[in-house]
């Protein structure tokens, strides 16, 4: 497998996570399907659960940590879904068969965007490859100690990042 692209998004609500499953699935193309959906107590795993209806996503992450799986051919994809800081945090993958080109991250970028500009309560995203982003002491601590972003985006002026990664949406 290639190298992981990721979207990391903190938002006021969970309605971007079906988009995203959507922006995936539509990514890896029409024979991509979910796999499998989980809820989690902790990052260590513990007390995984199957999660049988889609819908149940933003109940659960409430207090838990969903992960949705989602496979092509040649080609994996997923969504993590939690709560920290009273944000829902999505990070969305995908892992392609070979590494992306930088023409193929590039539109990736800009497909992430267009999905973006249509969200509603987002307060900051960050694309990257294999990120490491930390929510836990706040939007401007993870700005600052985030590792592996290329480009975050501001849907407001709350948060100041460094310009030569800064994407704004059309709404700001």
């Amino acid at each position: 497998m290639g190298e992981v692209a990721e979207l990391t998004l903190a938002a006021n609500n969970s309605d971007a996570c079906y988009k995203l499953i959507d922006f995936l699935k539509n990514y890896l193309g029409s024979d991509s399907h979910i796999k499998e959906i989980t809820a989690m107590d902790n990052w260590e795993y513990q007390n995984v659960q199957r999660v049988s209806d889609i819908s149940q996503m933003p109940e659960l992450a409430k207090d838990k940590i969903v992960s949705v799986s989602i496979q092509a051919p040649e080609k994996m994809a997923g969504l993590m879904l939690w709560n920290e800081n009273d944000y829902y945090v999505m990070e969305a993958w995908i892992n392609p068969a070979s590494e992306l080109s930088d023409d193929e991250y590039h539109l990736f970028v800009q497909e992430a965007v267009r999905l973006l500009e249509q969200c509603d309560g987002c307060e900051i995203s960050a694309v990257g490859k294999e990120t490491d982003i930390s929510f836990s002491d706040g939007i401007t601590s993870a700005i600052k100690t985030a590792h592996g972003v290329d480009y975050w985006i501001t849907f407001n002026d709350r948060y100041s990042v460094p310009e030569d990664k800064r994407m704004t949406t059309k709404g700001n």
